[in-house]
C-alpha cells in the first residue's frame, strides 16, 4: 500500500471570481472621497446584474430605473472609470458584464430570447443608438454655433 502521508499538498489556486472584486477595490481606492453617500447606496440591489428568479424583461426594466438614478447622480463622472473595470451590474449608467457586449446604457438594450446555453441574450437596438448619435451631433453643432456667436 502506497504511503499517502508523504504527498505534498498543492496550494489552492486563486479563485478567479475574486479578480473583479480586487479590480473594483483598486479602482475605488483611486477615487476621491465624497462628503455624502451616492444615490445608488440607497438601493444597491437595483444595480445588480442578475437577481434570482427575475425574468429578463424585469431585469431590463430594473436596469433602466438604475440608469435614471445614475444619470441624475452628482458623482457620475467619478463612476465612469469603473464601467470598464470588470465590475458587473449597472455602473455609471451602463450595464457591465453581459456576455458578448461592451458596457451599454440599458435604454439601448433589447431582450432577444434565450441562447442555446439557456442564458439570456440581449442585443443593442441599432435604431436607438442612431437616434442618440444624431441627438449628440445636433447638440455639438448647436454648441459650436453658440461659441461662434460669442467669439
Amino acid at each position: 500500500m502506497p504511503d499517502t502521508t508523504s504527498r505534498r499538498r498543492r496550494p489552492w489556486p486563486e479563485v478567479s471570481r475574486t479578480a473583479p472584486i480586487r479590480a473594483l477595490l483598486a479602482t475605488l481606492a483611486t477615487l476621491p472621497k465624497f462628503p455624502a453617500a451616492p444615490p445608488c447606496a440607497a438601493d444597491p440591489a437595483q444595480f445588480d446584474l442578475y437577481v434570482p428568479r427575475e425574468t429578463p424583461r424585469a431585469a431590463l426594466d430594473r436596469w433602466r430605473r438604475a440608469e435614471e438614478v445614475c444619470l441624475n447622480c452628482p458623482f457620475l463622472a467619478a463612476c465612469l472609470p469603473l464601467a470598464g473595470s470588470g465590475v458587473e451590474g449597472v455602473v455609471a449608467g451602463r450595464v457591465c458584464g453581459l456576455s458578448g457586449l461592451p458596457p451599454q446604457p440599458p435604454s439601448v438594450l433589447e431582450y432577444s430570447g434565450p441562447s442555446r446555453s439557456g442564458r439570456c441574450r440581449y442585443r443593442v437596438d441599432a435604431a436607438e443608438l442612431r437616434r442618440r448619435a444624431r441627438a449628440a451631433n445636433r447638440r455639438r453643432a448647436h454648441e459650436r454655433q453658440l461659441e461662434r456667436r460669442g467669439a
